[in-house]
């Protein structure tokens, strides 16, 4: 099969791999869709990524696919079964001389049937985190939909970790599909506010249909009209949602006395430098680790009921495997809002 692999950091190359062979409590999943992540993606090509040091690594975290093979102890996972995140190698693993970068650009993959692991009393492999977010898929969810719905449902716990957010004033740096998604996705978790800032003045508009109820260009010479938007009082949450120390730093005078700073987009190596005289005098920094196995289902039926329209979220499809190299040099021109690979 193919695999999409960073065999040095900076480049990209799809490579051969013999099909995964599911273990006892493994289930043999083919690929249908992978999502590309702006951010961790680009970051893991780069070599700029904290979490991950180790390569030739297949890269990939956002797929979906349907369970065609299972292991002899697999109970809870059947063939036809649609699951998200399958992995071609388990993150620290090493196989055919490819780590994991998650793994989920190749044509196939495994899941684990961690309910099965934990009845066996195997709790160490159950609680792996990437096996702990492999979730099943609601039946008649399109797969490119189901794909996103991970990084919507990533976003989703990322706010329900700062508590409840009723009443709250938020500021969202970035026009990404971390930024659009949080000013949808706050307003339904309670947020009276929310302002988007972005560099493009063509995200504004998509921000404001994405639920946003003002947005600016992120110019520090914003910051007075900002405030006016909080109601003179700053804002109860300062979310950085591009990967942007700088940034951040620039929109600190936003905050309220005892407001919050979230950070969710990621930084090269993850590394931020708060001057603190630039923010109010009484702040508190959050980094909340999602956890999307907590809100993917919530995610996945407001998809199907309506609620939640997911073509304003993505942006570009392309097919597995002619694409796949052009759909990230569109990426990395920052074309793409949200992209995903289509598998045939």
């Amino acid at each position: 099969m193919k695999a999409l692999v960073v065999d040095i950091p900076g480049r990209l190359v799809l490579a051969d791999m013999p099909r995964p062979v599911p273990g006892d409590y493994d289930a043999l999943v083919r690929t249908e869709v992978c999502g590309i992540c702006n951010s961790t993606d680009k970051r893991v090509i780069d070599g700029t990524m904290c979490f991950h040091s180790q390569y030739p690594a297949i890269l990939g975290h956002e797929g979906v696919g349907v369970v065609v093979e299972t292991g002899r102890r697999v109970r809870s996972l059947r063939p036809g079964m649609r699951i998200t995140r399958p992995f071609a190698v388990l993150p620290g693993e090493c196989r055919n001389g490819l780590w994991s970068a998650w793994g989920g650009f190749a044509e196939y993959g495994l899941a684990r049937d961690r309910l099965a692991l934990a009845d066996d009393g195997y709790h160490t492999e159950a609680s792996h985190f990437l096996v702990q977010r492999q979730n099943l898929v609601p039946q008649g969810l399109d797969p490119v939909d189901a794909a996103l719905a991970i990084s919507m449902a990533e976003i989703t716990s990322f706010l329900d970790k700062l508590g409840t957010l009723d009443g709250k004033i938020m500021v969202i740096l970035g026009t990404g599909i971390a930024g659009l998604a949080m000013a949808d996705i706050a307003k339904r978790l309670g947020a009276r506010r929310t302002i988007v800032l972005g560099r493009r003045p063509e995200r504004l508009w998509q921000a404001r249909a994405c639920g946003a109820d003002e947005a600016f260009l992120s110019d520090p010479s914003q910051i007075p009209a900002v405030r006016e938007a909080t109601g003179g009082l700053g804002a109860d949450w300062l979310i950085e949602a591009v990967g942007d120390p700088e940034a951040l730093v620039s929109w600190l005078g936003c905050l309220r006395p005892g407001g919050g700073v979230a950070v969710y987009g990621l930084s090269d190596h993850h590394a931020y430098n708060l001057p603190l005289r630039a923010a109010p005098g009484d702040f508190h920094f959050h980094v909340p680790a999602p956890e999307d196995q907590r809100t993917y289902h919530w995610v996945c039926d407001l998809m199907l009921s309506g609620a939640l329209n997911p073509r304003l979220f993505r942006s570009h499809l392309w097919r597995w495997p002619d694409e796949v190299l052009a759909a990230f040099d569109a990426v990395r021109r920052r074309e793409v809002l949200k992209g995903f690979v289509v598998f045939p």
